[in-house]
């Protein structure tokens, strides 16, 4: 384990007071300045990473100091504090996170609190062009809230997190939307309508730009439009959902005070890979379709991914889930496709145990289950069943996609 994941699981471990977090009290604690910078903040229930990274990669690409704050990681949380694309280094970090945790105030902070905190302290002594922000859960309680963001975007708007979002799409919109400032921008890529993030928006007086009535993505996913301005000829990774893609651009369009070329933009588009989502390895000439999926809606999308391939041999999931997840309707959208199912015993405490899982299984009609000891030997077990003609499906969880992603060599 990495000494940034040992500082995180002895927070973690520590006894915490029972008042809450608050985004005012962390204001009035810390006056972080990015006046200089575009501040971008993106929330939704899934997509914001990726837009996240791609809107890092295009102003990388043109030139510009761009810092970057995401969450979760895939293999070491260096990851979620990004300079000029590159991680944090591990001492840097354990210096301002053990700042951090000397102040009195440090008491009420969980783990991710002390991230961002020491994210936004890396970055202010950095003052980069262009600062971009993903909200952890929601967007009014967040503590990416904490910056005023010059432009926020909601990628997408799901059921998850309800215990703590809301049990409605109207309700979990309302937090999103807590991004949102007065005179702002507010780019909304969610298909579904929300009225509560237009009510907010009005409220607020933030100029709300949404899809398929300010901008657009054609359904060949070659041309994006927003008032008068147009890309054509666009080219880009089927496993990049075109909506995410509009959004992006429609941020780009806006910041007119750092521009991006078309050229720029388009020569990103056809390059770029983001990890964990509908990643296609061959490992050793098998296919594995690895994903962080981890909710109705992702999962949805990977299941059309995966048809999309046309695979002939069967189809075999190794998969976990964290406990608070919509395991059943996950389950659900999946069982059609999957052949057979393995599930493992693992150490993180975020996820599932193997008999826990192997009872959600059950209750939704899957037969086909293959128990085994530990994660790598549940992905060999099910490489060696699908040969050269099928495919093995991993998802459910970062940790899960990462640890695989970490382990395969191209």
């Amino acid at each position: 384990m990495d000494k940034i994941s040992e500082w995180i699981n002895r927070i973690v471990l520590k006894e915490k007071p029972k008042h809450s977090f608050s985004v005012d009290k962390i204001r009035s604690l810390f006056h972080f300045d990015f006046s200089d910078s575009l501040v971008i903040s993106v929330t939704g229930t899934n997509g914001k990473g990726t837009v996240v990274k791609l809107l890092e990669a295009c102003f990388l690409a043109a030139d510009y100091r761009v810092a970057c704050f995401t969450s979760p990681h895939l293999h070491t949380p260096n990851e979620r504090v990004r300079l000029n694309g590159q991680n944090i280094e591990t001492q840097k970090l354990l210096n301002l996170l053990n700042k951090i945790e000397a102040m009195p105030e440090s008491k009420t902070f969980g783990f991710f609190h002390y991230l961002a905190i020491a994210a936004f302290f890396y970055f202010q002594e950095a003052q980069p062009e262009v600062v971009i922000l993903e909200v952890g859960i929601g967007g009014e309680k967040d503590i990416v809230n904490v910056i005023d963001a010059d432009i926020a975007v909601i990628s997408s708007i799901g059921l998850d997190h309800c215990e703590i979002l809301g049990d409605t799409l109207e309700r979990i919109g309302q937090q999103k939307a807590g991004l949102f400032r007065g005179n702002k921008i507010a780019i909304v890529s969610a298909q579904t309508p929300i009225d509560s993030i237009d009510a907010h928006a009005k409220k607020l007086g933030a100029r709300l730009l949404k899809i398929n009535r300010d901008f657009s993505m054609n359904e060949k996913c070659t041309k994006w439009q927003y008032e008068n301005r147009v890309i054509e000829e666009l080219s880009f990774s089927r496993s990049l959902h075109p909506d995410n893609v509009a959004a992006v651009l429609t941020v780009l369009a806006e910041s007119t005070k750092l521009p991006v070329s078309t050229s720029t933009i388009r020569s990103v588009l056809e390059n770029f890979v983001m990890p964990g989502r509908c990643t296609v390895l061959k490992d050793h000439g098998v296919t594995a379709i690895v994903d962080v999926a981890h909710n109705p809606q992702a999962v949805e999308y990977l299941a059309s991914f995966v048809r999309s391939r046309k695979i002939i041999g069967p189809l075999v999931a190794v998969a976990s889930f964290k406990p608070t997840k919509d395991v059943l309707n996950i389950l659900n959208l999946m069982k059609p496709l999957i052949d057979k199912w393995y599930i493992f015993s693992h150490n993180s405490p975020w996820l599932l145990t193997r008999a826990a899982l192997h009872e959600k299984l059950k209750s939704a009609g899957i037969q086909r289950i293959f128990c085994c000891d530990d994660l790598p030997k549940a992905y060999q077990s099910a490489k060696m069943l699908v040969g050269n003609n099928g495919a093995v499906i991993v998802f459910g969880s970062f940790i899960v996609a990462g640890e695989i992603l970490g382990s395969v060599k191209e």
